[in-house]
């Protein structure tokens, strides 16, 4: 069994551990920095094996040391490091002026850099190999620019929906070589590249409702993903997409407290109870929390926080509802069918995880 330590940056729900697991890769030593009480939670009521950092600058040259110390004790050769660092600057939802990586939380991406830097200050005289795996959404040239100089590498754009239900097109930087199955091509762009998958088939990407409900008749195949998800008491000054919607998605949209999402109002994106089931008679609705975690390939439940948690949102606000905190996870999290990918068709593995584990590492050392 191929066996790594691993560093998860921005750790949220933790998906590089969840991918390596399904992959059958070992991971006995782990470091986790996250400072989302949620997140947290639902990682401590899962049990989740990781020394926790609820602040990133935490992960300093002493913790460096210790950590390739303790991994050269449990004799692992690699150390892989997985980050998705906010996106609140980068994305491209926050319209034409955007501060890019000078955002407050975006800026944060600077410290993705370092932590490797400091692994391997420790890791190169012992043996250990280092390699980074760093997630963020679809973004300016410049930012992107900024990105892969300070990594090293550039990065390559993968589609989420061809995996799962959700529409989720995702950057990764990879500092291992990125090769395609049989059935995958790699396209070299001046910028970036991107990795076409093959579509998983329908029923494998949409069996994810509950009992009695169906889509709509006109749904067009891929879900938007629940992001940015908050409560307000009165209507917020930027709800994206407010002006290309009907009455009935603004209705919606205002009754759940302004989602910013409106889009997942829209009755396409909604479910619906099936005729003569035994919803019959319910109105339509959006997507469970164990819906959406089915349809970002997390394990039903895997968002449910522990019994001691209690929710206490920025500016006094009311605390919101447990099922409203699990979706904004799922929708703030790296789709798990991306990094814990397989070719179904020609047994050859996504390399996102599985390329850097270690036989590629052996290949690397003889080159």
């Amino acid at each position: 069994m191929a066996r790594l330590a691993l560093v998860e940056l921005f750790a949220g729900l933790r998906t590089g551990r969840l991918a390596a697991e399904l992959q059958g890769v070992e991971v006995p030593l782990s470091a986790a920095a996250e400072c989302c009480p949620f997140a947290n939670s639902s990682a401590e009521r899962r049990g989740s094996p990781e020394d926790l950092y609820h602040d990133v600058h935490e992960l300093d040259e002493g913790w460096a040391s210790a950590f390739v110390a303790q991994a050269v004790r449990l004799g692992l050769t690699l150390i892989l490091l997985v980050a998705g660092f906010p996106c609140a600057g980068t994305s491209r939802s926050r319209g034409r002026h955007r501060p890019n990586l000078r955002d407050r939380k975006s800026k944060l991406f600077w410290e993705v850099p370092r932590v490797p830097d400091l692994l391997r200050r420790a890791a190169i005289p012992a043996g250990i190999w280092v390699r980074i795996n760093v997630e963020n959404v679809v973004m300016d040239p410049h930012p992107s620019w900024q990105i892969s100089q300070a990594l090293g590498c550039r990065p390559t754009l993968l589609k989420a929906e061809r995996k799962c239900a959700c529409a989720r097109d995702r950057l990764f930087w990879c500092e291992f070589e990125i090769i395609p199955g049989d059935s995958e091509y790699l396209s070299r762009g001046p910028n970036a590249n991107e990795l076409l998958l093959p579509w998983a088939e329908r029923e494998e990407r949409f069996v994810i409702l509950e009992e009695s409900w169906e889509f709509h008749p006109q749904f067009g195949g891929v879900l938007p993903t629940f992001l940015g998800w908050r409560q307000w008491t009165e209507q917020p000054k930027d709800v994206r997409g407010l002006d290309a919607v009907d009455h009935q998605q603004k209705l919606r949209c205002a009754q759940s407290g302004w989602a910013s999402a409106v889009n997942v109002w829209h009755d396409q994106h909604m479910v619906w109870p099936i005729q003569g089931g035994p919803a019959k008679g319910s109105g339509p609705r959006i997507l469970s929390p164990e819906e959406m975690e089915r349809a970002m390939g997390f394990p039903v439940g895997w968002t449910i926080p522990s019994d001691s948690f209690v929710d206490k949102p920025p500016d006094d606000l009311p605390p919101r509802p447990t099922h409203i905190l699990r979706r904004n996870a799922v929708g703030n999290a790296i789709a798990v069918p991306i990094l814990s990918l397989s070719d179904s068709l020609s047994g050859e593995p996504c390399v996102l995880i599985l390329s850097c584990i270690e036989d590629r590492i052996v290949e690397d050392r003889i080159e």
